[in-house]
């Protein structure tokens, strides 16, 4: 059961990361023909109301998708990650050791680099987060291109780091990234989370039950200064797996509703809204701020550098091993990949600067960053794969 999920999974980003690759570049594209320049305006900042009445939920586009489907993305991720530490092979917590140290290494060299270059820019010292991201769907899109030359047990790496990562991202979000907080809605965050794990403790399976209570925690997270994607986490949590031999069809049955909607839809339009800079106001003095330093060398150098340094103490010092098959040059490839920020790097860009002008410089850095560890870790996986032919 956990190999087939695993594949599913693997099937599903890697399908995710192509139809991500073209959503940037075609966002890019459009962005930068003049004619296409104001169309793509108008649809990103296209205004959308949700609700009726007293409840109603106005926005431009791009702040719906940031703020509200996004919620959905983090859901799955949630529950995906639950379930692999609960029923699947993450189950022998030995096999968290590497990807656990991999995680770990690609957080803290990363924001220690961007600390370096911001330290004293109070202005955007608070983006240090941003480039401790790592893209699954867009890495496991490029390795889809290298068939059997990427393992299964490399894939199951892949999948285990890319999840610890994400779920030390949004612990950081939660932490780091809430603002000023309402006492009456912080109050009824707690009641709702509380009341989802009465739900879970009373063996409620059906996931219907969750989502409902859900829709008013997500209004109340918001409310109380939190960023409401997190309320995803939370049901993720909330929800049971099952029990003994039994699986809850309704948290499988739900993760197979929301893996294609998150995956082929929500991703690929976060892409395209959040990618169309132009590409005219590249300039030597951006590129070398300390905001576009700190992105640009920790997405590019510190992923890389964290990811395989903690990895190799890992092993070396005898708590795991390599997966089989695989050499060091093989992994420190995989961890240049780990540089791929861009969905979550964006994200918690967006979290942090919203429409001031570091915003812009934040994007093009991590479309940057993201690009130059694309490049050169296909290279490296393309240059090893012919000497091993």
């Amino acid at each position: 059961m956990a190999k087939i999920k695993l594949a599913h999974l693997y099937h599903s980003e890697l399908i995710s990361g192509i139809l991500l690759m073209v959503s940037f570049a075609a966002a890019v594209l459009i962005a930068n023909i003049e004619p296409w320049q104001q169309t793509y305006k108008d649809f990103v900042f296209f205004p959308v109301t949700l609700g009726s009445g007293e409840f109603i939920y106005k926005g431009p586009l791009i702040q719906i998708v940031n703020d509200g489907l996004m919620t959905l993305f983090f859901l799955l991720i949630g529950l995906e990650l639950k379930f692999h530490l609960v029923r699947g092979e993450f189950q022998d917590r030995q096999t968290l050791i590497l990807p656990g140290a991999a995680a770990v290494g690609g957080i803290v060299v990363p924001a220690l680099i961007f600390l370096w270059f911001n330290i004293n820019s109070p202005k955007t010292l608070e983006g240090w987060a941003i480039p401790i991201a790592t893209d699954t769907a867009f890495m496991l899109g490029i390795l889809s291109f290298f068939g059997s030359f990427i393992s299964t047990k490399l894939h199951a790496f892949i999948i285990g780091f890319s999840l610890m990562d994400d779920a030390i991202a949004l612990l950081i979000l939660a932490v780091f990234y809430s603002k000023s907080a309402s006492l009456i809605a912080v109050t009824a965050s707690i009641v709702l989370t509380g009341l989802l794990f009465v739900l879970n403790r009373l063996q409620v399976t059906r996931s219907f039950y969750y989502l409902f209570i859900g829709i008013f925690l997500w209004i109340a997270v918001v409310e109380s200064g939190i960023h409401g994607t997190l309320c995803g986490v939370v049901l993720a949590l909330a929800i049971p797996v099952g029990r003994g031999e039994y699986i809850n069809p309704s948290f499988h049955g739900l993760e197979n509703v929301l893996r294609p909607i998150v995956y082929f839809v929500i991703l690929p339009l976060f892409a395209f809204v959040n990618s169309g800079v132009l590409l005219s106001t590249f300039s030597t003095s951006l590129l070398t701020s300390p905001l576009a330093l700190g992105i640009i060398l920790g997405l590019f150098v510190g992923k890389q550098v964290g990811i395989f340094v903690f990895s190799y103490a890992a092993v070396k010092l005898g708590y795991c091993s390599l997966p089989h098959n695989v050499c060091w040059p093989r992994f420190y490839a995989i961890g240049i990949l780990g540089g791929i920020g861009f969905t979550l790097s964006l994200f918690i860009g967006d979290l942090t600067f919203e429409a001031s002008e570091p915003n812009y410089i934040m994007r093009i850095s991590v479309i940057i960053g993201s690009s130059l560890s694309a490049v050169l870790g296909t290279g490296l996986l393309i240059f090893l794969k012919k000497r091993a032919s």
